[in-house]
């Protein structure tokens, strides 16, 4: 298969045209298939994915040609000269419905930031404790622990409503709050991962473990084509 699959595809809508000026030719476009060359180590294709459909309709047979005999009964009921009423409108509403992958992906965002504060209320139930164990840590004085927590406190608050604001726009396909939570999934993936590595494993520690799986998760749905795809032509 060639990769630019287009050029074939044009070449053969604009013989059949040239040919019988009674054709017809519809397009939907932004139509999507199911294949892909990434499953199935298949060849790479190029498209701008519209699909003509050839409307044959009108085009009158000539007696003097003798079709063949059908050796079966063909059910077919499809009609391609007719469209139904609220044919455009239809096909726009089909065509805006936001992909899985955007509404999973804003799905596990909010279960992170959850998450998030699930890890906030842990940390506040044992705060004394989490006070003496970053001073002896960083080898500094409880007053100065207690500043550095709550400065961290108050901007993981900040982040949950970030967070919350940017899946809002995400869902209505803004394309810079897609790129946004990918660069704060990204860094929450750095930054958990760092934060696992130090002390022993809690409930704390267990959180950041399933939060990290979580944006991992989330970096892969905001990245696909489908996501992509669905804020670029907003």
């Amino acid at each position: 298969i060639d990769e630019n699959i287009d050029i074939e595809r044009d070449y053969i809508i604009e013989s059949v045209k040239s040919n019988n000026k009674n054709v017809r030719v519809t397009i939907l476009k932004d139509f999507s298939t199911g294949y892909h060359s990434r499953n199935g180590l298949g060849d790479s294709i190029r498209t701008d994915g519209d699909l003509p459909i050839l409307g044959v309709g009108r085009i009158k047979a000539d007696d003097n040609v003798t079709a063949s005999t059908r050796l079966g009964v063909i059910m077919d009921g499809t009609i391609y000269d007719r469209h139904p009423r609220n044919h455009e409108t239809l096909l726009e509403e089909l065509w805006s419905r936001r992909p899985p992958q955007i509404l999973i992906g804003g799905g596990l965002m909010i279960l992170a930031s959850l998450f998030t504060i699930g890890q906030m209320l842990v940390d506040f139930s044992s705060w004394p404790t989490t006070l003496v164990q970053v001073a002896n840590i960083d080898g500094i004085d409880i007053n100065a622990a207690n500043t550095m927590l709550s400065m961290m406190a108050g901007f993981n608050v900040l982040l949950v409503v970030a967070e919350i604001v940017l899946v809002g726009l995400l869902l209505r396909g803004s394309s810079r709050a897609r790129i946004s939570l990918l660069s704060v999934a990204t860094l929450a993936i750095v930054t958990e991962s760092l934060s696992v590595t130090i002390g022993r494993i809690n409930a704390s520690i267990m959180l950041l473990l399933i939060s990290i799986g979580v944006h991992i998760m989330i970096m892969m749905l905001f990245s696909s084509d489908a996501a992509r795809y669905f804020t670029e032509r907003r």
